[in-house]
């Protein structure tokens, strides 16, 4: 894709371009081409999955995985967050951790084995 060094320009030339792509676009819609997202990433995506709004899958991948206050193991399972071992868990806290994380992290032993987890 094209890119030009203002942010208004290319904003305006991907509009364009995803214009042409809805007029001649459906006869190579299920082709993968490459992309360059804003912050520079490569990536390929059919072009029907770009004009659906899909974009960079590793911007997206990186937003997923910052831990918010709000989000967190301590806000949501308060009750859980008390028994987090921060020895166990190599110095991270229950505010880094997201509590449908599926990583094994250490906590009490005395109350863990009891704990119905929600």
């Amino acid at each position: 894709m094209l890119y030009r060094e203002d942010e208004k320009s290319n904003e305006l030339l991907e509009q364009c371009v995803l214009e042409l792509f809805k007029y001649i676009g459906f006869v190579y819609k299920d082709n993968e081409v490459w992309w360059i997202c804003e912050n520079g990433h490569n990536f390929q995506s059919r072009i029907t999955n770009r004009l659906h709004g899909n974009g960079c899958p590793e911007c997206f991948n990186l937003k997923r995985t910052e831990v918010t206050k709000e989000d967190c193991l301590a806000a949501k399972c308060p009750k859980l967050s008390l028994e987090w071992h921060p020895v166990m868990n190599q110095n991270t806290t229950s505010f880094d951790v997201w509590p449908t994380s599926t990583y094994k992290y250490g906590g009490d032993a005395k109350t863990t084995t009891n704990f119905k987890y929600p």
